[in-house]
Protein backbone atom coordinates (compact mmCIF):
# COMPACT_ATOMS: atom_id res chain seq x y z
CA UNK A 1 0.00 0.00 0.00
CA UNK A 2 2.89 2.48 0.69
CA UNK A 3 3.85 2.22 -3.24
CA UNK A 4 0.15 3.18 -4.48
CA UNK A 5 0.09 5.84 -1.88
CA UNK A 6 3.36 7.37 -2.52
CA UNK A 7 2.60 7.20 -6.67
CA UNK A 8 -0.71 9.00 -5.06
CA UNK A 9 -3.24 5.89 -6.03
CA UNK A 10 -5.94 5.41 -3.72
CA UNK A 11 -7.42 2.15 -2.51
CA UNK A 12 -11.03 1.43 -2.84
CA UNK A 13 -11.41 -2.12 -1.05
CA UNK A 14 -14.46 -4.44 -2.11
CA UNK A 15 -16.50 -5.75 0.75
CA UNK A 16 -15.61 -9.57 1.79
CA UNK A 17 -17.64 -11.98 -0.22
CA UNK A 18 -18.31 -9.43 -2.88
CA UNK A 19 -15.98 -10.26 -6.14
CA UNK A 20 -18.60 -9.46 -8.17
CA UNK A 21 -18.02 -5.68 -7.39
CA UNK A 22 -14.50 -5.81 -8.65
CA UNK A 23 -14.21 -8.18 -11.63
CA UNK A 24 -12.05 -6.35 -13.83
CA UNK A 25 -9.32 -7.53 -11.07
CA UNK A 26 -10.30 -10.88 -9.74
CA UNK A 27 -10.73 -12.00 -13.48
CA UNK A 28 -6.91 -10.61 -13.94
CA UNK A 29 -5.81 -12.29 -10.75
CA UNK A 30 -7.83 -15.42 -11.78
CA UNK A 31 -5.67 -15.85 -15.21
CA UNK A 32 -2.55 -14.36 -13.24
CA UNK A 33 -2.76 -17.57 -10.85
CA UNK A 34 -4.18 -20.00 -13.10
CA UNK A 35 -1.94 -18.87 -16.50
CA UNK A 36 1.17 -17.92 -14.55
CA UNK A 37 1.70 -18.91 -10.37
CA UNK A 38 0.22 -22.58 -11.27
CA UNK A 39 2.72 -23.49 -13.60
CA UNK A 40 6.23 -22.79 -12.33
CA UNK A 41 8.27 -23.30 -9.61
CA UNK A 42 10.05 -20.58 -8.74
CA UNK A 43 13.66 -20.70 -6.85
CA UNK A 44 13.18 -17.76 -5.09
CA UNK A 45 10.65 -14.94 -4.99
CA UNK A 46 13.95 -12.55 -6.82
CA UNK A 47 12.89 -15.21 -9.64
CA UNK A 48 9.25 -15.14 -9.32
CA UNK A 49 9.06 -10.93 -9.46
CA UNK A 50 11.16 -11.57 -12.76
CA UNK A 51 9.18 -14.18 -13.99
CA UNK A 52 5.97 -11.70 -13.18
CA UNK A 53 7.20 -8.41 -15.06
CA UNK A 54 7.95 -10.88 -18.38
CA UNK A 55 4.38 -12.61 -17.82
CA UNK A 56 2.38 -9.22 -16.95
CA UNK A 57 4.35 -7.39 -20.14
CA UNK A 58 2.97 -10.21 -22.40
CA UNK A 59 -0.51 -10.03 -20.94
CA UNK A 60 -0.90 -6.00 -21.50
CA UNK A 61 1.14 -6.33 -24.86
CA UNK A 62 0.97 -9.57 -27.16
CA UNK A 63 -2.11 -10.89 -25.77
CA UNK A 64 -4.58 -8.07 -25.41
CA UNK A 65 -3.91 -7.02 -29.09
CA UNK A 66 -4.37 -10.13 -30.80
CA UNK A 67 -7.80 -10.44 -29.93
CA UNK A 68 -8.46 -6.52 -30.53
CA UNK A 69 -6.21 -5.35 -33.27
CA UNK A 70 -4.74 -1.68 -32.52
CA UNK A 71 -6.41 -1.61 -29.36
CA UNK A 72 -4.31 -0.68 -26.40
CA UNK A 73 -5.57 -2.38 -23.47
CA UNK A 74 -5.80 -1.05 -19.86
CA UNK A 75 -2.43 -1.39 -17.95
CA UNK A 76 -2.00 -3.64 -15.05
CA UNK A 77 0.35 -4.02 -12.90
CA UNK A 78 1.49 -7.10 -10.70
Amino acid sequence: MAWAQSHGIGHVLTPPGRPMQNGDIGSFNGKFRDKHLNEHWFESLDEARRAAVAWRQDYNRVRARSSLPQVQPRATSV
